[in-house]
């Protein structure tokens, strides 16, 4: 075995990884650098030359760890090592290989390359990055990665391998000899992702930006702003002869609809070059995701690693038919900061769909069962949720009154009038949005007003249980039941059973403990 594998030839990765380097520190040091070109400016040459020395070193680092960077499959292991005077050396199980996503931004898509990330269902971060590959050079691994996965699980010799081509360029590679059956499952068009932008709120992320934005231009122009500062209260008073104050009331709801109209350009800006060629795949055993205008994506999903299956349906999307799927894999959860593979495959699973393709994608997803929402048996929460809500609902009036009739007296007080029956219709409205059902394998919980979330659990998935019960919880007579898997977080929404009855949640929770046992 060891003289087979030493004699499998090491791989280098593409030449043009070189340049991503130098384009990677760049960004990362644009600060530092633009900080330099100040200080030259006023004749600290000692800031830029130490800058300098320490963008020379931290840039060579990188520079030797890649072009020290090797790779190989051998005796059915993907072989991974690299550094000078640090040498590291890692090995991943080919039958271990779950993932295998790729990443072109508009540069990789010139040159014909790809970041590939190689991820195990051991963590959240991948086993190994190879920057950059290209893409002949990618499918040929592929191929051979899960050629040898199936070797090895049919018990063949996987020792003897077919490696990737050793033409960086991607010249002379033969076609792979191992083909896996694929079919298109889902392809998303512009009119539907412009629609999800329609009905998404991502505009909102330039909120917060403008408010820092302007607060530190009215910093910086502050003797300005004073010259300049209007009393709110004083505001129609100085209004010119024959404007109308109406006319003016016209114009700021005027400015505020376009301000909204720009925010769901935003959004649909957003989705058309996050998603643009959206195309979901069934590729063998496993899903396939390829999207991207500017950054292309390539993401593989196994389906036994899924976890936790999720639709959204916002206020919008349910009157126009459309809906989103998100999904929680094993492996650890994810964050708004997870690389662009992993938020496409998880987060973003489908960002949009038609209700009418709901069903038979969820099916796919998990072969063998039948998601038909209308017939679940949906169980209530205990006849005493809707009371304990509207008692929330009046106790928060109370204070919101209280503080705004002292902040405002006395019209403070009235906001109680419009909040009193708001409130009210809220907490009933939720209690009765809020439902659970148990289905063969599958543990359904649904919940929300605005955004409807219906979410499901494989009982044969499910990692903790917990049945916890508050002081109000036991008053009421209720208690929380908490399912969880392994992946809590991209789908964001989780199977949390609150006021249920305690009799309910108890003998649930008893059911469930002894299906996954």
């Amino acid at each position: 075995m060891a003289s087979e594998q030493s004699n499998v030839p090491w791989q280098r990765v593409h030449p043009v990884s070189l340049l991503f380097v130098v384009i990677a520190k760049l960004r990362q040091w644009i600060v530092p650098l633009v900080f330099g070109l100040y200080s030259a400016r006023q004749g600290n040459l000692l800031v830029v030359g130490l800058g300098i020395v320490a963008f020379a070193i931290l840039l060579g680092f990188s520079i030797a760890r890649y072009l020290t960077l090797r790779f190989r499959l051998a005796g059915g292991e993907l072989q991974v090592r690299d550094g000078i005077f640090f040498r590291s050396s890692r090995t991943v199980p080919v039958n271990r290989i779950q993932n295998i996503d790729l990443v072109q931004n508009v540069l990789h898509r010139i040159f014909r390359v790809a970041e590939v990330r190689i991820e195990t269902a051991s963590g959240k971060e991948p086993e190994a990055v190879l920057q950059v590959l290209s893409l002949a050079v990618v499918e040929r691994l592929r191929a051979s990665v899960f050629e040898q996965a199936n070797a090895i699980a049919s018990g063949a010799n996987a020792s003897v391998t077919e490696e990737p081509s050793a033409c960086e360029d991607g010249s002379d590679v033969p076609p792979s000899t191992f083909e896996r059956p694929q079919h298109l499952l889902l392809a998303i068009t512009l009119k539907q992702l412009s629609l999800a932008g329609l009905t998404s709120n991502r505009g909102l992320l330039l909120v917060p930006i403008a408010i820092g934005t302007l607060y530190e231009v009215r910093g910086m122009t502050g003797g300005i702003r004073d010259q300049f500062r209007i009393d709110s209260g004083d505001i129609f008073n100085r209004l010119p002869q024959g404007v109308s104050t109406w006319l003016v009331v016209i114009w700021l709801l005027l400015v505020c609809l376009a301000l909204v109209a720009f925010l769901k350009l935003f959004s649909i800006a957003w989705f058309l070059i996050r998603f643009y060629g959206y195309q979901l795949w069934v590729v063998g055993d496993d899903l396939r995701i390829g999207c991207g205008l500017l950054t292309k994506v390539s993401a593989t999903i196994p389906r036994s690693r899924i976890q936790f299956i999720s639709i959204h349906r916002s206020w919008l999307g349910r009157r126009l038919g459309l809906a989103a799927i998100r999904i929680e894999t094993a492996g650890g959860g994810g964050s708004e900061h997870e690389n662009a593979s992993k938020s496409v495959g998880r987060r973003w699973f489908v960002p949009v769909i038609s209700e009418s393709q709901v069903v038979g994608l969820i099916e796919h997803l998990r072969p063998g069962i039948q998601w038909t929402e209308s017939q679940f048996d949906w169980q209530p929460l205990s006849p005493l949720a809707g009371s304990r809500l509207q008692r929330l609902g009046i106790l928060a009036t109370v204070v919101l009154t209280l503080v705004a009739g002292f902040v405002w007296q006395p019209w403070g007080a009235a906001i109680g009038v419009v909040l009193l029956p708001s409130f009210i219709w809220f907490a009933r409205r939720k209690a009765k949005a809020m439902r659970y059902a148990r289905c063969g394998s599958l543990v359904v919980y649904r919940s929300g007003l605005m955004t409807r979330k219906c979410s499901c659990a494989f009982v044969d998935k499910i990692q903790t249980l917990r049945l916890s019960e508050s002081p109000f919880d036991r008053r009421w007579k209720m208690a929380t039941l908490s399912v969880d898997t392994a992946a809590a977080g991209p789908a964001e929404h989780r199977i949390l059973l609150k006021y249920l009855d305690v009799n309910v949640a108890q003998r649930e929770f008893v059911s469930l403990k002894a299906a996954v046992v």
